[in-house]
């Protein structure tokens, strides 16, 4: 976030059904509480060198951390 890395890396729960890790077959989801300055903010998403598989991102949410489900729209 704003050119700092998060600390401790960010983890991601594999919520597919038995658990596969075809990745078509598969979505992850995770969450993160970073501090925001006022105004613009830039949210970076990269690998580790030599990362086995890519993340394909298709939904980024930015919700208040006393939000309760994941905003459908």
């Amino acid at each position: 976030m704003n050119g700092k890395e998060h600390p401790g890396g960010v983890t991601f729960k594999n919520y597919s059904k038995g658990g596969t890790q075809d990745p078509n077959q598969s979505w992850y989801s995770t969450n993160i509480w970073p501090v925001l300055q006022a105004g613009p903010n830039t949210l970076t998403v990269t690998l580790p060198a030599g990362a086995a598989s890519p993340v394909l991102v298709d939904q980024v949410a930015l919700t208040p951390m006393s939000v309760g489900s994941y905003p459908t729209k």
